[in-house]
């Protein structure tokens, strides 16, 4: 939990584990008695999807008919989420809401998804299908009965492509700016809970951009080419203490000091960073989130997280490197450098006036 760097093989074996992070904060009164948190988890609903046949057109019924088992799209999942909630309520009031992508089915196996699993492997080389299941943490307590929305933000074309001009998408600094001025209506009112940057793949054709986030059943193989899109997910609880967006949003990115070819400092340490850059700007944070990003080995900060749309590459191995964004409800100006601890700058290529004898 450490290591900030992580490895994916494209055609090696994978392990991953499912764990919980807490991000804590001191409370104003010592009199209140400890949290305890629960969870529930929705799974989207299994559907057939029928497969379109070349050369089937004149056959109509349903012994011509194939289909593939898939799941509902995540709306769907959200809409059938929050009736349960009414129908179902939890003990206690919602904390947090995310989504969690995680592995349905290797190669020809059935849809199988367990949300309680902790641990599960893969080969890199093989077909897999990934799900995206909503978890719901609460605070144990008397039932608020409330329900939760999700709002997607996602880039925009500043340039269409087309007559020999290449396609140009907001940064993420664009989009988040967007974000403030014009906050959706949905955003005005409630609690906002969470701030979730996702990956989801997307298509581009004829200057139409189609981000698939509301798809819950995609296929990734390491020898087929994947375009994602960089989004965020905001997470709103009807109900409660209101928090909505506030028009003055701004955020942060913190990158681990990279420490060498392919390597970083630890979250631990990249936590003391953190941890002294707030005591010196005196911000109060308003939401934070762990966001990995496709290492690049020749940035000097080892990643470039600016991009909305990424191409991973094809047929080899990849690096992620864990970040930790920051979310302020009011804009911020840097600190002078001599008042944060030190960073040595890494340097892949450098001269030195010194040889060793």
């Amino acid at each position: 939990m450490e290591s900030m760097l992580f490895h994916e093989a494209t055609y090696g074996f994978n392990v991953s584990i499912n764990g919980i992070r807490l991000w804590l904060y001191a409370r104003n009164g010592r009199t209140s008695p400890p949290q305890q948190l629960g969870l529930r988890t929705r799974v989207p609903d299994k559907m057939e999807v029928p497969i379109p046949l070349r050369g089937r057109k004149h056959f109509y019924g349903p012994a011509h008919v194939q289909t593939l088992t898939s799941y509902e799209g995540l709306k769907t999942t959200l809409e059938k989420f929050n009736r349960e909630l009414i129908s179902d309520p939890i003990g206690g009031s919602i904390l947090n809401v995310e989504c969690a992508v995680i592995k349905a089915a290797e190669g020809f196996e059935r849809l199988e998804v367990d949300p309680d699993k902790t641990v599960f492997h893969e080969t890199g080389g093989t077909l897999r299908r990934y799900t995206q299941v909503i978890r719901l943490f609460y605070v144990i307590g008397p039932p608020a009965r409330e329900t939760f929305d999700l709002i997607d933000v996602i880039p925009r074309y500043t340039q269409k492509p087309g007559y020999g001009k290449s396609a140009k998408l907001e940064t993420y600094e664009e989009t988040m700016s967007r974000l403030s001025r014009n906050r959706p209506s949905e955003l005005k009112e409630g609690r906002v809970v969470n701030f979730q940057t996702l990956f989801p793949k997307y298509t581009d054709y004829r200057g139409e951009l189609d981000v698939h986030s509301n798809e819950t059943d995609d296929f990734v193989s390491g020898t087929l080419r994947r375009k994602q899109m960089q989004i965020t997910r905001i997470f709103k609880v009807s109900g409660g203490s209101p928090k909505p967006l506030p028009d003055t949003l701004s955020s942060k990115l913190f990158v681990p000091v990279r420490t060498g070819p392919r390597s970083f400092e630890t979250m631990l340490q990249t936590m003391y960073r953190i941890e002294w850059w707030l005591r010196v700007t005196g911000l109060y944070v308003y939401n934070v989130e762990t966001v990995p990003y496709l290492f690049h080995e020749h940035s000097a900060t080892g990643v470039d997280a600016s991009k909305a749309n990424v191409d991973a590459p094809v047929g080899v191995g990849k690096y992620f490197v864990t970040t930790i964004r920051l979310y302020f409800s009011q804009p911020y100006k840097e600190p002078a450098p001599a008042l944060l601890p030190p960073v040595i700058p890494w340097r892949s290529n450098g001269s030195a006036s010194c040889s060793i004898l």
